[in-house]
């Protein structure tokens, strides 16, 4: 359990060195674009995430590994860190740092992560007016990310960190309903 606290402590370190790095740079976005990508190959891959890992694997193959995946296709600054990251023997930690990271970025960018779940897909005008509704109410640029599910009836759900705001028309009946019962004799 200790392990997996240290883990988590140095995903935030390598993180907010890159960050900081990216940052003096002005390429933190894009880095952040890299990173993602790098992030979704090692989720996907389940064999080259174990390979990035692997004790028994040496520093030198992983590095030709990583030069042949990824030289020249990504910043040389977020190539270094893999490279540092790969000496130091803590590519197993590479999502938690891609996590950490773009967390880090949002923060700084006044970005909030929004969960919203409707009963029928929203036209992107609407979505957009939302959004923005959101992004007033916080203070904040809200990234909205859309969900259907058709068991809410109508209405809307909004899911804000922990945070949950039910406002769909099941929750309403179930609500009504509640009244109703408690109210008969």
């Amino acid at each position: 359990m200790a392990s997996k606290g240290k883990d988590i402590s140095a995903a935030h370190l390598y993180a907010q060195a890159l960050l900081d790095l990216a940052c003096a740079k002005g390429i933190e976005q894009a880095i952040a674009a890299e990173l993602a990508s790098i992030r979704q190959i090692v989720l996907d891959n389940h064999t080259f995430g174990l390979f990035l890992k692997d004790p028994s694997v040496s520093e030198h193959d992983r590095r030709k590994a990583i030069d042949a995946a990824f030289s020249g296709r990504i910043d040389v600054l977020l190539l270094n860190t893999l490279l540092v990251m790969n000496h130091k023997n803590r590519l197993g930690i590479l999502v938690g740092v891609a996590d950490a990271y773009q967390e880090m970025l949002d923060k700084k960018l006044g970005n909030i992560n929004v969960d919203i779940t409707v009963a029928r897909e929203l036209e992107p005008a609407l979505l957009e007016e939302v959004r923005q509704s959101i992004s007033t109410t916080l203070k904040k640029n809200a990234l909205v990310h859309q969900k259907v599910d058709d068991r809410i009836i109508g209405g809307l759900i909004v899911q804000i960190e922990d945070k949950l705001i039910d406002g769909s028309v099941k929750k309403q009946l179930e609500l009504m309903k509640r009244k109703l019962m408690a109210a008969a004799p």
